[in-house]
């Protein structure tokens, strides 16, 4: 049986910081920069707020942490 907690974080400065945190035991942090891009969510909103808004074409999208 394992015991412990993960949590993860996308942070939003000039670009993206993303940081997971585990607490099991032998599981190690993880921390990286990215550049910024849309956010799943966020393509979801602008989808249904102003379809005509958004960029035709091929989009790099950062997937949702939920």
């Amino acid at each position: 049986m394992r015991f412990g907690s993960v949590y993860q974080q996308l942070i939003n400065r000039e670009g993206f910081e993303y940081e997971a945190h585990s607490y099991f035991e032998g599981e190690a942090d993880l921390k990286f920069k990215m550049e910024k891009n849309i956010l799943e969510n966020e393509l979801w909103n602008k989808l249904r707020i102003n379809p005509g808004g958004l960029h035709l074409g091929e989009l790099e999208v950062i997937p949702s942490l939920e």
